[in-house]
């Protein structure tokens, strides 16, 4: 059988006292086979009793210290069941209502990171915001698209082939159309870039802007350069959105 052993500082003079808790139920505390190192002021773990490896702060502030270099500072391993998920590591504010994970996914073995609840994840460098991937799933910044739209037929009904932040196409007039945005700029008007197709042989000019009265949509149109008919309606027409922040 092994021994405990309570050992006194040969140097000191103090009285160490154990308190017990206020119950009336049985307690066991189970040491570790390894030695551990407890500090009042700033508790720390040891490793093998030879390094502080881990030093909680009178602050709170837990800081994991290795000083070999190349080696692993922290590694996180969670259980999962087949084609479930579990998170290697979940962050959130106090409380819980705003939180975010590294997540492992046994259906697709893909490691993914970002927010569990339903908050946007913003990319930072230097401190300050680049890319911002909303919680419904767009991308945000000076370098993805605000907004794209393939349309077509626009010489009877105007429809939607493909699209990303585009909810639907009124037709105004002849050779003039509206896209309605599914979300509004941030006030900000974007730049356009525009392309189209026709049949015909005519030199078209495509061109598109923010809606004159809101950032709800944009305007586009066609017309013929080397005819005195002025707006046409196309067959086909791209375009893609940039927001500047």
């Amino acid at each position: 059988m092994s021994k405990i052993k309570l050992t006194g500082h040969a140097s000191g003079s103090g009285t160490l006292t154990i308190t017990g808790p206020n119950t009336s139920s049985d307690r066991t505390i189970t040491l570790p086979d390894g030695d551990v190192t407890l500090g009042a002021a700033t508790p720390s773990i040891d490793d093998n009793g030879n390094a502080t490896a881990i030093t909680i702060g009178s602050d709170e502030k837990v800081t994991i210290d290795n000083a070999t270099a190349g080696v692993d500072v922290l590694v996180t391993e969670g259980n999962y069941a087949s084609s479930g998920t579990v998170n290697l590591l979940k962050f959130q504010r106090d409380g819980g209502a705003v939180a975010g994970a590294i997540r492992y996914n046994d259906t697709n073995t893909n490691l993914q990171l970002g927010t569990t609840t339903t908050h946007s994840l913003d990319l930072l460098t230097d401190g300050s915001e680049r890319l911002k991937i909303t919680s419904d799933g767009r991308g945000l910044s000076q370098f993805t698209a605000f907004a794209t739209a393939q349309l077509i037929d626009l010489t009877s009904t105007p429809a939607i082939q493909t699209s990303h932040n585009v909810s639907s196409v009124t037709d105004v007039s002849t050779g003039k159309f509206k896209c309605n945005f599914t979300n509004n700029t941030g006030g900000e008007k974007p730049t356009f870039v525009v392309m189209g197709q026709n049949n015909d042989t005519y030199d078209e000019i495509f061109y598109a802007r923010i809606d004159a009265s809101s950032s709800s949509g944009m305007e586009g149109g066609c017309s013929r350069a080397q005819a005195s008919s002025g707006w046409h309606d196309c067959y086909k027409m791209n375009f893609i959105a940039f927001e500047s922040d």
